[in-house]
């Protein structure tokens, strides 16, 4: 479970602030007749047992991180269930919680995007392209010389902060390069002769140098696509303070995510796109995380039910004197 949800090479990243519960739900202490948990063995442990507990993570923790911990929970009972150490999940009555409310609609639109690009240095006109050809910003502050053959962009690995391999001599981290989110399979982008040009132009300004390499286990040196304003790899924090500084210098509200939020909304629109192809592009493992990216809007109703109308009188042969030369007002009481 550990392993799940938590990489061993990122441990500043993703579930940094679940780490205590992590630890809880996976520090069993042996004794004699099984295993304990806490004041309890684990064939022991009774629902009433977890409540005052599962209170006490509530009040100082908000968010999902409620809902983290009671799936947690869960998955460590229902394991031992199946596992026939116990006969029923304890952690199944605690109290739930309303999940997170959908991502709100998107604020930033594509015409924001290339007044964005208009007003960019170069390393930031390749970041909104590869951003808007859906890679996360660690994928893109990942990306090495060595990932371009052609018109061709792989995309195997992301920069992230990890613990520093000799941090005995007094480096607590650094940035990286590790596997990718979800330790998710490789993916690659096929540009066109515009796209590449504004990609090579940002890594003509890269210079050679040394970073650790996780999946190798060895310091490597690479020239980065999106370096820094000294050429060398862009820390995150300090990237997002100048994409910050171009929102505001454009009035757009843009978010780093925003970008693959905007792919995922046009292509799913597109007609002959599957969803699931959209998932292997995007890098999930759930349909449903791909479709949260997805804007959903009164305007996208009307598109499905037009689309809808428009297929099933392809297939039934159905014609009507209203497609030619009547407007139907929605408004107007048809009954």
């Amino acid at each position: 479970m550990n392993e799940r949800h938590q990489h061993p090479d990122q441990p500043f990243t993703s579930f940094k602030k679940y780490r205590s519960v992590i630890k809880f739900a996976t520090d069993f202490e042996p004794v004699k007749g099984g295993k304990k948990l806490g004041d309890y063995l684990v064939s022991d442990v009774e629902v009433h047992h977890l409540e005052p507990m599962f209170r006490s993570w509530c009040a100082s923790h908000k968010g999902q991180s409620r809902h983290f911990m009671r799936d947690m929970l869960s998955g460590l009972f229902r394991r031992l269930v199946k596992r026939k150490v116990i006969d029923e999940n304890p952690a199944e009555d605690l109290p739930k919680f309303k999940r997170k409310a959908k991502k709100a609609n998107l604020k930033t639109t594509d015409s924001d995007l290339g007044a964005m690009f208009e007003a960019a240095d170069v390393r930031l006109k390749a970041m909104l392209l590869l951003s808007r050809r859906n890679l996360r910003i660690g994928e893109i502050l990942g990306l090495t010389e060595a990932c371009i053959e052609g018109m061709r962009i792989t995309v195997s690995r992301q920069a992230n902060t990890i613990e520093h391999p000799n941090k005995g001599e007094g480096q607590a981290s650094l940035w990286a390069l590790t596997h990718l989110k979800h330790n998710g399979d490789e993916r690659v982008m096929v540009l066109d002769e515009s796209e590449l040009q504004v990609v090579l132009a940002s890594l003509a300004l890269a210079k050679p140098v040394s970073v650790f390499n996780t999946i190798t286990e060895r310091w490597e040196t690479h020239r980065f696509v999106i370096p820094n304003a000294n050429g060398g790899d862009w820390h995150y924090n300090d990237f997002i303070r100048a994409l910050k500084a171009l929102t505001k210098k454009c009035n757009v509200q843009f978010t780093s995510h925003d970008g693959r939020r905007l792919f995922a909304t046009n292509i799913l629109a597109e007609d002959h796109v599957s969803p699931d192809a959209v998932r292997v592009s995007m890098g999930h493992s759930d349909i449903n995380v791909t479709m949260l990216y997805a804007k959903s809007d009164r305007d996208s109703e009307r598109v499905v039910n037009e689309v809808a109308s428009r297929q099933v009188k392809a297939v039934f042969g159905l014609t009507s004197t209203l497609d030619d030369d009547v407007t139907v007002n929605e408004d107007s009481d048809l009954s």
